[in-house]
């Protein structure tokens, strides 16, 4: 068995470099459905509550990627989440 400590916040500042397909997002929502890398400070360590939450909740439980669709950012353009569970092996 191994272990690594790393600081919530260098792993945040380290993620939001990057950008997958070029304006995409990285996030983190914890075992139990809190956000650890969000999109914006104010909701780490708070529970996902965003749209799709039950699909968050589905991913967590049953360890199956998902998609949530018509999420609107701040400039109301529409984009979509892609879930993907990190399992241990």
């Amino acid at each position: 068995m191994s272990g690594v400590d790393i600081s919530l916040a260098s792993m945040t500042a380290d993620l939001q470099k990057v950008h997958p397909f070029g304006s995409g997002q990285v996030m983190l929502v914890s075992q139990t459905g809190q956000w650890l890398v969000a999109p914006n400070p104010e909701l780490r360590m708070t529970d996902y509550k965003d749209t799709g939450a039950d699909i968050i909740k589905a991913a967590l439980s049953e360890g199956k990627a998902g998609v949530i669709e018509n999420i609107k950012d701040a400039d109301e353009k529409l984009y979509r989440r892609v879930i993907y569970p990190l399992l241990p092996s």
